[in-house]
């Protein structure tokens, strides 16, 4: 885990190093990720966990935002508008969007927490019902709740990221019913 170097010579040793938040996130990620692929974790359990941690990050979000992260969440939600915008770019943007609202929480143990559900998990969630969501209401969801934590609404908040992993549970369910009658055909 390159928690340890050593140096050869005079001044040389073993020394500690000392990972950043970042590096260490980035192996919680690929680590959360790779038990997902390996089954540990059931996709609707991760579902679940993502749902209670946004309500918090909504929540919180709401109290403590900046003009800055109101700013980068509407920028995403003009981005998703885009026509042409492939449903890579558009998960990408999604992704971003659910990042500025875990960075407008200000607590940096949600945020270290919530970096791997947002980049390893999130994307994972994309590739399972991309073909079962609609931009349209995202896009939908996504303004209702910048408009909840633009006006310091945490209630409003709460109901409109309860509304979109509500959207995302359905999306998920048909995916998953999608999957089960194609192995039914084959």
């Amino acid at each position: 885990q390159n928690l340890i170097r050593s140096r050869r010579g005079p001044a040389g040793g073993n020394f500690v190093n000392r990972p950043d938040r970042e590096e260490v996130g980035s192996m919680l990620a690929t680590t959360l990720a790779l038990l997902v692929g390996l089954g540990e974790f059931d996709l609707s359990n991760v579902l679940e966990a993502r749902h209670e941690l946004e309500v918090v990050c909504a929540r919180l979000a709401a109290e403590r935002r900046t003009d800055a992260e109101l700013a980068v969440m509407a920028t995403e939600i003009e981005v998703q508008t885009e026509a042409t915008l492939s449903d890579e770019d558009f998960c990408t943007s999604d992704v971003r969007f659910h990042r500025a609202l875990v960075d407008a929480t200000h607590n940096p143990v949600i945020q270290f927490v919530m970096f791997a559900v947002i980049e390893a998990l999130q994307p994972i969630e994309n590739m399972v019902v991309f073909r079962f969501r609609d931009r349209r209401a995202i896009v939908a969801q996504h303004r209702k709740l910048l408009r909840a934590v633009e006006a310091q609404d945490a209630a409003k908040a709460v109901a409109a990221i309860t509304e979109q992993m509500a959207f995302l549970h359905e999306a998920f369910a048909a995916a998953q019913e999608w999957r089960r009658r194609r192995g039914d055909a084959q």
